[in-house]
């Protein structure tokens, strides 16, 4: 058995990735958030073969379960240790709807357009979280999903973030990924960005907004228990007309 750092994956002989976190991937709150939401937008099942991408993947456990649903799954995945793990699930679970890709998140427009755009815990990883949108924007027909943190007007916050300042139009803060900027793409760094030395955190409103100026019609914010742990997260919908 491979090591995994994160994700509780069941696989098809009954093992899981990570017995010791308790519930599977499949009961992960964001995962049912997604699945509520993609099941509303899409009733009767005609999600169903639909095509969806799990950008920054980690260890595929999210994009497992949105295959299980049917849907045409692609996980994208830049770190060599996360996507092997990748690849072993893969192997373990029957899901012919199932690939992994070994890319930066960057690249995305080059594995084609998507229905549903799934984007966890990676944009708060974004120097220029406004111009990655835009791509999101491109590569997206129907429905994004976005789970990231953002930024607060007040100084006290959780976070380590700079004062407030404005970037890519937006008001937000930076956030810190590596002391020394010559030093990014690290691979053991699993909870870092892969190629920025800091992030950018817009305010909350910002985000939003920004969300909808590069194309999406209808932009709004689901219950998360997220929210209620970390204060400045947020599970996000945006929808194409």
């Amino acid at each position: 058995m491979r090591k995994f750092t994160a994700h509780n994956i069941r696989l098809d002989d009954g093992s899981f990735t990570r017995k010791e976190k308790g519930i599977d991937m499949s009961q992960h709150p964001v995962m049912l958030i997604c699945k509520r939401v993609i099941e509303e937008h899409y009733p009767n099942q005609t999600y169903i073969g639909r095509r969806i991408v799990d950008i920054g993947c980690l260890e595929g456990g999210y994009t497992v379960e949105l295959a299980r649903m049917g849907l045409d799954a692609v996980g994208i995945e830049v770190r060599q240790s996360n996507f092997d793990n990748c690849i072993y699930v893969k192997s373990k679970v029957d899901l012919s709807n199932l690939t992994f890709v070994h890319d930066d998140a960057w690249n995305i427009e080059k594995y084609g357009r998507f229905d549903i755009v799934f984007c966890c815990g990676l944009l708060y990883h974004m120097e220029n979280p406004k111009r990655y949108l835009n791509i999101l924007s491109k590569i997206c027909d129907e429905l994004l999903v976005i789970d990231t943190h953002f930024s607060v007007v007040e100084t006290k916050e959780k976070f380590n973030l700079s004062d407030l300042e404005i970037h890519e139009g937006l008001k937000g803060r930076f956030f810190q990924e590596y002391s020394d900027p010559n030093k990014t793409q690290n691979e053991n760094a699993k909870w870092a960005a892969w190629e920025n030395h800091r992030s950018f955190w817009p305010l909350y409103n910002d985000l939003m907004d920004a969300i909808s100026d590069v194309g999406f019609s209808k932009v709004y914010e689901v219950e998360s228990p997220t929210r209620g742990i970390h204060n400045q997260r947020a599970t996000i919908i945006a929808l194409k007309d």
